[in-house]
């Protein structure tokens, strides 16, 4: 009898124990009707150990070519959500200013990141990897105020954990003054106002050891 397993790159795989050539036959072509079927869109494998390596030793991040083809992966409505996880940091380490601030405008664009991912990726893919990408997000966070509170007023959680998590990695007085002149207290945005209270104290404790 032969067993017949696909994979999701559309390759075939077929073990032959004895039996007739006519069954192995059909088994090849129910296969073939199977993978035709799928419509399979093929990506490269951005998780090799050569990509990683590209995340970690900062190559990646000086070629803008490269960065755009794992981009392109990345954005496309036919990749799943846990390779986008993977893909996320890869491009937030991109030493380009160009680059890093067409990812966060995109986090405002539902056809390329899905809204309620956006505020997050701010936060936790974009923000930590270096003090200018966290300087990015914040000059972001000021200029466009108006326009993320209203693109993500309805994704209230996530809203709370970006400002929480992006005030509160801040690490100098100046950059915490400009969040404080432009936000005060927060009193217009009640919702929000425990979590950047809990940002701006952390913020200050992080200042005070400096």
């Amino acid at each position: 009898e032969a067993v017949v397993s696909t994979q999701s790159t559309g390759d075939t795989c077929l073990t032959i124990a004895p039996d007739t050539e006519v069954k192995v036959n059909n088994k090849m072509k129910e296969c073939s009707e199977v993978i035709k079927g799928l419509n399979i869109e093929k990506f490269p494998d951005f998780t090799t150990p050569y990509y990683m390596s590209h995340l970690y030793n900062g190559s990646l991040a000086t070629d803008v070519a490269e960065w755009n083809e794992v981009w392109d992966t990345y954005i496309s409505p036919a990749t799943s959500d846990s390779y986008k996880a993977t893909l996320g940091p890869i491009l937030a380490h991109t030493n380009n200013t160009e680059l890093i601030e067409k990812f966060i405008a995109a986090t405002r664009n539902s056809t390329e990141i899905k809204k309620s991912n956006g505020p997050l990726i701010l936060s936790r893919t974009i923000a930590p990897v270096r003090n200018e990408h966290l300087l990015k997000v914040v000059d972001d966070m000021i200029k466009n105020w108006e326009e993320i509170y209203e693109y993500f007023g309805d994704q209230l959680m996530s809203l709370s954990s970006y400002v929480q998590g992006v005030v509160g990695m801040v690490t100098d007085q100046d950059t915490l003054d400009r969040i404080v002149a432009h936000f005060g207290d927060c009193s217009k945005w009640p919702a929000l106002q425990t979590s950047y209270e809990s940002g701006l104290q952390k913020a200050l404790t992080t200042i005070s050891y400096e």
